[in-house]
C-alpha cells in the first residue's frame, strides 16, 4: 500500500523528478508510483535496454560531478533518485514505506537488509541520504569495479573481504565504529551473496553484533529488487523484469543493549520474512533461534 499521507494522484506524481523526491519522501515518509504507470515495453531486451542505457548514464554523471567539485553525496543522492523515473518510464514502479519512523531518530542507525540485486545498492543512498548521512558495507571487490568504484571509495564506503568473518568483524568494529561516533548510518546487507530467495540461516548477526558493541540502534530493512535480475553468466547484467514492483520497508529502530542480541536478530529476521511474504516473494522457512 502507498505510504499514508502520500496521494499518488497527486499531479507532481505524475512528473517526478530526482530534484522533487527528497521533499516527497521527508513529507510522506515513502514514496508509491502513480498506478496506472507507463506500459511496458513490446520489444523483447528494450527495458533492459533503456534501463542499463540509464544506469551508466547516471552512474558517469555522479563521478563526472564529484570530479568536478561536487559533494560526493549529494552527487550520488541526485543520480540515485534518478533510477526511480527511470525504472517507471521502463514500465516498472516503486513503492517506499516506513521511513516516518526515521524522522524522530536523533543520530545514526545501522540498517540490516536482506540482499537481493545490484538496484538496492544503487537506490538506497537516494532513499536514505534525505533523512540520515550513510555509508555502505561493502566487498572490497566492489571498489575495482569501473565508475562504482570510484563513487564507493569517495562516499566513505567500509569495505570488507568477506572471507574471514572474524577479521571482517574486527575491521567493522574499528571502521564502521569510527563513521558511527562521526554521526553517520551505516548499511549492512548480512547476506552471504545477492539472492532472490530470502534465507535466515544465512543472514549472519554482524548488524546486531555492531549494533551491541555501539549501542546505535539498529533498523530492519525489507527490499524486493527481482525488477533487476541477477544474471545467469554475469550476476550483474541480469534481466529487467517490469512485471515486478521494486519494494522498500522501513521497520522500527531498534536498541541492541545486552544479552547475545539474539533477540533482535530475530525480530530483523522476521520483519524481513513477513514484508516478503506479503509481497509474494520466495521465503525459505526458517525456526526462530535455530
Amino acid at each position: 500500500m502507498p505510504p499514508a499521507s502520500l496521494d499518488v494522484t497527486a499531479p507532481m506524481m505524475l512528473s517526478v523528478t530526482p530534484e522533487s523526491l527528497p521533499e516527497i519522501l521527508l513529507r510522506a515518509g515513502g514514496y508509491a508510483s502513480p498506478s496506472g504507470g507507463r506500459p511496458g515495453f513490446r520489444l523483447p531486451g528494450a527495458a533492459a535496454l533503456r534501463f542499463y542505457q540509464g544506469l551508466v548514464r547516471g552512474v558517469i554523471a555522479t563521478l563526472k560531478a564529484i570530479r568536478k567539485g561536487s559533494e560526493p553525496r549529494a552527487a550520488l543522492q541526485l543520480e540515485s533518485l534518478g533510477l526511480i523515473p527511470l525504472i517507471e518510464s521502463c514500465g516498472g514502479s516503486v513503492n517506499i514505506e516506513g521511513l516516518e519512523m526515521l524522522r524522530g531518530q536523533a543520530g545514526p542507525v545501522i540498517f540490516a537488509s536482506n540482499h537481493m540485486s545490484s538496484l538496492e545498492t544503487f537506490m538506497l543512498p537516494g532513499i536514505i541520504f534525505p533523512f540520515k548521512d550513510a555509508s555502505f558495507v561493502v566487498k572490497r571487490s566492489l571498489l575495482g569495479y569501473p565508475w562504482l568504484g570510484d563513487i564507493l571509495k569517495a562516499t566513505g564506503a567500509v569495505a570488507l573481504e568477506r572471507a574471514n568473518p572474524r577479521r571482517d568483524l574486527e575491521e567493522l568494529f574499528e571502521q564502521g565504529g569510527q563513521l558511527l561516533a562521526r554521526g553517520r548510518s551505516l548499511v549492512l546487507f548480512p547476506q552471504s551473496t545477492r539472492s532472490d530467495r530470502f534465507d535466515g540461516e544465512a543472514f549472519n548477526t554482524i548488524a546486531v553484533k555492531l549494533a551491541r558493541r555501539t549501542g546505535f540502534p539498529l533498523v530492519p530493512l525489507a527490499l524486493n529488487t527481482r525488477f533487476w535480475g541477477n544474471g545467469r553468466w554475469i550476476k550483474d547484467l541480469g534481466p529487467i523484469r517490469p512485471g515486478h514492483p521494486v519494494r522498500f520497508a522501513f521497520g522500527p529502530p531498534m536498541a541492541v543493549t545486552s544479552g547475545s542480541g539474539r533477540a533482535e536478530h530475530e525480530q530483523v529476521l522476521g520483519f524481513i520474512a513477513d514484508k516478503l511474504r506479503a509481497w509474494e516473494a520466495d521465503v525459505a522457512q526458517y525456526t526462530a533461534g535455530g
